[in-house]
């Protein structure tokens, strides 16, 4: 491994964490060097992809060996919960307290200033719970100008802790159309299409696993903002065309969407191939190529639900959601919510899009494979179709054990796209 090229690193040992979200780094060093774990993931930062870089560095003095002299996890002590979190302590009042928030959403015994929330097991959900105990604190000025959006793009005690020291934000872009997730990088964009509720902010699961460099947008629907609701597939395809182009006016395009927004980040890739872009990159999440709906089939009647009854619906079938987090989000957003998923679930294609000229990647759910996997997209595809089917099911799939599945999946195709 890269950890063996270290000049004082004599033998090691890198494995996945018990619950399978993180790497461990078992080190055996020269012994008159004091290593800190710090210094460690810091130099392997310098040389590795994020997503490679172990969360944990254990010092030993010599690494458990079976009698066949071969390594013996078992006798690998379990790392302290805790020294996962960065050295670097809190240089303000302020931070120390983000901190403690932090590990208070996360139920960890302790967060570092510069840990991420999403590396550390966070969810978009859970960023509502965060911005409520934040709002609550009295760290910001002004409680009204910390958002769920401002949580999604500041993802660190230190960075929050430098947003809320900044100027108010002029007003929640959560629910805005497209939702700057990263907006900085020099690789080309990701752009990400909601599911059927309409919302992005899933898509900041997949932060921790993809290029430095690579800029990632969710597209939402503008129902959410309070828009009139798209009348037809194709007039809501135009208006997201449009949003991607204001970003990215030229090829090449990187597109992903998840369920309904696989069938969208379709037809987007074929809408930008006839105008004579290049799409150099589209995966889908567990989704069916757009088809028009048997006659008679429209809205699911989600919207005759209360308040609290759309809650309880929505902490089942959104990933992360519970009771007490959506109690976070007004009762105005989850009506938003509940006709968004009404409208999409209304919404087809009245001709059919494509073929597209390219490959597609396949993220299938498990046991969808015959409706959402290559023998189902292949007619639609003039180009290889790659469907890796996966153990989770279609509403977990931006969950966060799916994630540490799927987000190195898709840096890795993204990668290989690039060469």
């Amino acid at each position: 491994t890269t950890l063996t090229t270290h000049p004082h690193i004599t033998h090691t040992a890198v494995i996945p964490s018990a619950d399978r979200q993180r790497l461990v780094a078992y080190v055996v060093g020269a012994p008159e060097v004091t290593l800190a774990p710090s210094e460690l993931r810091a130099w392997l930062g310098e040389r590795l992809p994020d997503y490679m870089v172990p969360s944990t560095v254990v010092r030993m003095d010599a690494l458990p060996l079976t009698v066949n002299g071969k390594l013996d996890r078992d006798a690998l002590p379990e790392p302290d919960p805790g020294a996962a979190v960065s050295a670097r302590g809190p240089r303000t009042e302020g931070e120390a307290e983000l901190c403690r928030i932090f590990a208070d959403v996360l139920e960890l015994p302790r967060v570092g200033v510069d840990d991420d929330f999403f590396a550390l097991g966070g969810h978009s959900l859970l960023a509502v719970r965060l911005v409520s105990l934040i709002r609550a604190s009295g760290l910001a000025p002004d409680p009204a100008a910390v958002t769920v959006a401002t949580v999604l793009t500041a993802t660190t005690p230190a960075a929050l802790a430098e947003r809320l020291g900044a100027a108010a934000e002029a007003g929640d872009t959560a629910l805005a159309p497209l939702l700057a997730l990263r907006p900085d990088g020099s690789l080309p964009p990701l752009f990400c299409v909601h599911p059927g509720f309409g919302l992005a902010w899933p898509y900041a699961a997949l932060l921790p696993h993809l290029e430095d460099g690579r800029p990632l947008y969710g597209l939402q629907s503008p129902v959410l903002s309070g828009a009139e609701p798209a009348v037809t597939f194709e007039e809501l395809a135009a208006d997201y065309l449009a949003r991607v182009r204001r970003v990215q006016p030229h090829g090449p395009y990187h597109l992903l969407g998840w369920s309904f927004g696989g069938e969208m980040a379709y037809a987007l890739a074929s809408l930008l191939q006839e105008a004579g872009e290049e799409v150099r990159f589209l995966a889908v999440l567990d989704a069916e190529p757009p088809h028009p709906l048997p006659c008679g089939q429209g809205r699911s009647g989600h919207a005759e639900f209360g308040a609290e009854a759309a809650r309880d619906h929505l902490a089942r079938a959104v990933p992360g959601g519970d009771a007490d987090v959506l109690a976070g989000l007004g009762d105005d957003v989850v009506a938003n919510l509940l006709a968004a998923r009404g409208v999409h679930e209304y919404l087809a294609p009245a001709v059919p899009f494509g073929p597209f000229a390219g490959d597609l990647l396949c993220v299938v759910a498990e046991g969808n494979a015959r409706r959402t996997g290559a023998w189902a997209w292949r007619e639609r595809v003039d180009g290889t179709v790659r469907s890796h089917e996966v153990p989770y099911h279609h509403d977990d799939l931006l969950g966060r054990d799916a994630v540490a599945v799927i987000g190195p999946l898709l840096r890795a195709a993204l990668v290989r796209r690039a060469r």
